[in-house]
């Protein structure tokens, strides 16, 4: 009359979630840089004042992004998969239906499409950006590389003689994220 516990335990003998690590690390490779790099880009080049703006909109950016992304998969969702070479008049099965494959590869194309589009006017942006509202740009923008080529030297100078200063903390932030990424990973599979 009673069950096992060895009948109801099913072994997972698939690899698959590897996948979805490793593909959820390739990502939070890709993302990282963004903040830091882009809010001390905004911070460098843009006016003490217009700052905060800039700001908020690569936040809001950050917030409605998903948001769209949800939206154009669950479109995606309701094409079904071979849209080209089947006729979807005569087909049998919904979107409801548990057969249903949607057209996943649809949102890659659209989203390539976009970022192709949104890259074209970063080509034609000079190789550096003189400080906003700033008077003789060309003299400062200089003055400001020689600084902080000085800078940068000391720093390397104090890394090559064995002092790691902040060595620490950025492994914890690496371990930190890392975490982060398991736990969206987990929540997203499960």
């Amino acid at each position: 009359m009673f069950f096992q516990v060895e009948e109801c335990v099913k072994e997972v003998k698939s690899l698959m979630w590897v996948y979805v690590l490793v593909g959820n690390m390739i990502r939070g490779i890709g993302e990282t840089p963004i903040m830091p790099l882009g809010i001390s880009y905004i911070e460098d080049f843009a006016k003490s004042e217009n700052s905060p703006l800039y700001i908020g909109f690569v936040e809001t950016g950050a917030i409605i992004g998903p948001l769209f992304g949800l939206l154009l998969a669950s479109f995606c969702a309701n094409i079904y998969v071979d849209i080209g070479s089947v006729n979807t008049d005569e087909l049998t099965i919904t979107p409801i239906d548990t057969r249903w494959v949607g057209a996943w590869w649809f949102g890659i194309l659209i989203c390539a499409g976009v970022n192709v589009l949104t890259a074209i006017p970063f080509f034609f942006l000079p190789k550096t950006l003189a400080k906003e509202g700033s008077k003789d740009n060309a003299d400062i923008v200089k003055n400001d590389k020689e600084e902080k080529q000085k800078e940068v030297k000391k720093e390397n100078d104090g890394i090559t003689k064995g002092k790691y200063k902040n060595f620490k903390c950025y492994i914890i932030y690496f371990l930190f994220y890392i975490g982060v990424s398991l736990f969206e990973s987990s929540t997203i599979t499960c």
